[in-house]
């Protein structure tokens, strides 16, 4: 993400809790600066950022303190986009199951603490003036897995892919609560 973010911004930091992870990443986006730490305590000065993007990180971090420092980087009116997996999806669950199941285990940094309750996405507003969500993907695991094995850029994919998203929203739409039950939450955040 930090590539499409340079192409389209002035500057663009990545971070990683990984100095093996920043440093390919670096050395592959030499555009690009990353940094080495937790979101919980970003090196950056106070009011650094127009945009602050966040994809699947909350999940492995105390998450007030990390909204509260990713509130604190960004400029009056700068936007956090959140994208984080729901506690409630079927899938996500049977996964946990499987892997709890099978004894693999993760390195620390990639457990998650804990997921987002999709009634619990309130928990921004501690720290930003204004939210707005959408959930997404709660019948499209099996279409992103076939997409993923069949290569994204085939036609076929996509289209199935895209099939399903249109019947998550019309299911979302028709019965709200399973929104509860989608695998994805994308928050955007205005400080």
């Amino acid at each position: 993400m930090a590539g499409i973010f340079a192409r389209t911004a002035s500057r663009a930091v990545g971070v990683d809790v990984s100095f093996d992870f920043a440093r390919r990443a670096a050395d592959a986006q030499p555009e690009c600066f990353f940094a080495c730490a937790v979101a919980e305590r970003l090196p950056f000065r106070d009011q650094s950022f127009d945009v602050v993007y966040v994809a699947s990180v909350l999940q492995y971090t105390e998450r007030e303190a990390a909204l509260r420092d990713c509130a604190r980087v960004l400029r009056p009116g700068g936007l956090l986009v959140s994208i984080e997996n729901l506690y409630g999806s079927p899938f996500a669950r049977a996964a946990r199951v499987f892997i709890r199941i099978t004894r693999r285990a993760y390195p620390a940094r990639q457990t998650p603490r804990r997921h987002l309750r999709l009634e619990e996405a309130g928990v921004y507003l501690r720290h930003f003036t204004s939210m707005e969500s959408r959930v997404f993907n709660l019948t499209t695991l099996p279409p992103f897995l076939a997409a993923r094995l069949l290569g994204r850029r085939k036609p076929f994919a996509r289209g199935l892919y895209d099939f399903f998203h249109a019947a998550d929203r019309r299911l979302f739409g028709t019965v709200p609560g399973l929104k509860s039950a989608a695998w994805h939450i994308v928050i955007c955040a205005r400080r």
